[in-house]
Formats: structure tokens, C-alpha cells, sequence
């Protein structure tokens, strides 16, 4: 069994053999909402939304994944100011870059939103 922690490993093989415990159960499926509002950063004329990010943290790119799941007409753009910066400080996490294209957000680096976005 493959956990997402050593912390739910001890846990379970502490736990009492005959307690009927489970491990990420496929149900029930707990269903939730929050209502939020996303404020862009820039609406160009054209549509495009454009998301400014200098640092991306955790909370900004659930955000970011959720506002376009919902609203899938969209066009958002991401501009980074460091575009290889990484979003955890292991060598191996993702760059914002990455993870922009991970999730399908056209992305550019700089402090300039690029000439093409435009049209």
C-alpha cells in the first residue's frame, strides 16, 4: 500500500488490526464548494485575461486551477517575473513555467505582456 506520508504510514500500521480502518476510501465521495471572486490583473481589449506573478504561491495556483476549471471560456495568460523560478525549493519541483504549461496557461517572462497577446 502506497501512503502520501510517513506520518499516515505509522498511522495505519499503528492502528488496531481489527478497527476496520481504510486508506482513502473511493467512497463515500465527499462533494464541496467554496464561492470565491477572482479579480485579474489585466483584461486586455481582445479578452485575453492576464495573471501577474512574481511569486505563485500554493494558494494562487489552486486559484488559479479552480477559476479555470469553472469558467472554461476563458482566456488567462500567465506573466512571470522569474518564469524558472521553482515552486518549492527542491531541485525537482516544477518552475512556474512548468507549471503553467502543465495545466494548459500560455505563459511569458518579463514586465512587458507580449505584443501577440494582444491581437
Amino acid at each position: 500500500m502506497k501512503f502520501r506520508s510517513k506520518f499516515e504510514k505509522r498511522i495505519w500500521e499503528n492502528a488496531n488490526s481489527g478497527s476496520g480502518l481504510v486508506y482513502e476510501p473511493k467512497s463515500p465521495v465527499i462533494h464541496y464548494h467554496t464561492t470565491a471572486r477572482y479579480v485579474p490583473d489585466f483584461v486586455l481589449g481582445n479578452g485575453v485575461y492576464v495573471e501577474a506573478k512574481g511569486y505563485f504561491n500554493g494558494r494562487d495556483r489552486g486559484k488559479m486551477l479552480r477559476v479555470k476549471q469553472q469558467n472554461p471560456e476563458l482566456d488567462i495568460r500567465m506573466l512571470f517575473q522569474r518564469a524558472n523560478n521553482r515552486i518549492t525549493k527542491s531541485s525537482n519541483s516544477l518552475t512556474y513555467y512548468e507549471w503553467a504549461e502543465k495545466h494548459g496557461f500560455p505563459w511569458y517572462e518579463g514586465d512587458k505582456i507580449p505584443e501577440k497577446w494582444y491581437k
